[in-house]
């Protein structure tokens, strides 16, 4: 389904990229989680290859969120990503997964549960179906998350890395 400006669940935290916000996303699950107030929906995100502290903080964060009545936001990436969504969806479905392809795109990295966010969550994406990854999705994918995300937790990461791109990013945008 596409969203637009005006639909019932369009995400006013959008309002926060101005010119750079998407037009029209597209979304598969339940989009009444975009509409939710902002400080209830957490990114909780990091290394693709955590140690296994990060793991297990990223699994009681999201755990925490979850159990207070917040959405998980994640990108369908492996580590704590990954770990942070199952966490989350172990206590509720309320997880969003901001994704850099279109939503039919088929992903290889089976470690994220894509297909059991889509089936009880929600997937959000800029681009259209039969998009695939490219380094301009990936970029704009971060702002995304970053804006409807009320707050946004870097578990573990390189000081260089696109985790660490999204949390500024949050941090301009005043999250």
């Amino acid at each position: 389904r596409v969203i637009i400006p005006g639909d019932t669940d369009w995400p006013a935290a959008l309002g926060a990229m101005s010119l750079t916000a998407p037009a029209a996303p597209w979304a598969q699950g339940n989009t009444s989680l975009l509409s939710d107030p902002l400080p209830s929906r957490a990114a909780i995100i990091g290394s693709d290859t955590p140690s296994r502290y990060a793991e297990h903080v990223a699994d009681e964060l999201a755990g925490w969120r979850s159990a207070d009545g917040r959405t998980v936001i994640t990108q369908p990436m492996r580590g704590v990503a990954a770990t942070a969504a199952s966490s989350a969806l172990r206590e509720s479905s309320q997880v969003i997964t901001v994704v850099p392809y279109g939503l039919d795109y088929d992903d290889p990295d089976r470690e994220y549960p894509t297909s059991r966010v889509a089936s009880v969550g929600l997937l959000v994406s800029e681009r259209p179906p039969g998009s695939h990854p490219d380094r301009v999705a990936s970029m704009s994918s971060r702002n995304l998350l970053a804006a409807l995300a009320g707050a946004t937790t870097v578990v573990e990461s390189p000081s260089q890395s696109e985790w660490m791109q999204i949390a500024s990013i949050a941090r301009d945008y005043g999250r």
